[in-house]
């Protein structure tokens, strides 16, 4: 399966998780800045996790710590906090974590009154900006900022996919339960890209075919 291999010796009755094999799935990996550096990453069907670069006698499965749950994507350490962690799992599930103490606070952004239902991406974009403190995006098919930690967003763009209701009919198959885990979300923002020397040229990449600039 897509959480590891498994074997059974008596026809499904009983099955045995092969622990022993690397098949780990990373979506995504970053690092912070400690010494040594820290590596960051989310997996397939396997939450978020961290672990050191380096570790005298070497690094092994213990020295490790998971940080989230679920499917793990972007995992991204505040550059003000080195303690705060900011990490997603599928559909822009967004929360905020204390390495330290474990607290954690979900604070993705959500539609207004009268505004379209959002759409996040299964590997929904999340971006640190390196040029304004403490200043962070996430994408729907709409760009959000905040920069407060994620404890407010405001809309920053229009609807910056095609939008094209033909490839939005998720909701419409599956039977008794609708096929619609978010990975079968379309016409959303994929990538998010800030100019490292101007904070006010921004690139969005939709995974309909878009490609945006704001300066």
């Amino acid at each position: 399966t897509d959480g590891g291999v498994y074997i059974s010796h008596d026809r499904g009755a009983r099955w045995r998780m092969v622990g022993a094999l690397p098949v780990s799935q990373f979506y995504r990996v970053s690092y912070d800045m400690d010494q040594p550096y820290n590596v960051y990453g989310g997996l397939q069907d396997n939450g978020t996790w961290t672990g050191p670069s380096a570790r005298t006698g070497g690094i092994s499965n213990r020295h490790w710590r998971v940080l989230g749950f679920g499917d793990g994507f972007w995992a991204l350490v505040d550059p003000t906090d080195p303690d705060t962690v900011y990490l997603e799992w599928q559909g822009g599930r967004l929360q905020r974590t204390q390495r330290s103490t474990g607290e954690t606070k979900i604070i993705h952004p959500f539609e207004l009154a009268g505004e379209s239902k959002l759409r996040f991406n299964w590997n929904t974009p999340l971006h640190l900006s390196p040029t304004q403190r403490g200043t962070l995006y996430i994408g729907a098919q709409y760009l959000y900022r905040s920069r407060n930690r994620g404890e407010s967003w405001e809309r920053i763009s229009p609807d910056l996919t095609t939008n094209d209701p033909e490839k939005q009919k998720q909701n419409e198959s599956g039977g008794l339960t609708i096929d619609n885990s978010t990975a079968e979300n379309h016409c959303t923002i994929f990538t998010i890209s800030e100019s490292p020397q101007d904070g006010q040229v921004i690139w969005v990449g939709t995974d309909d075919g878009n490609v945006q600039v704001t300066r």
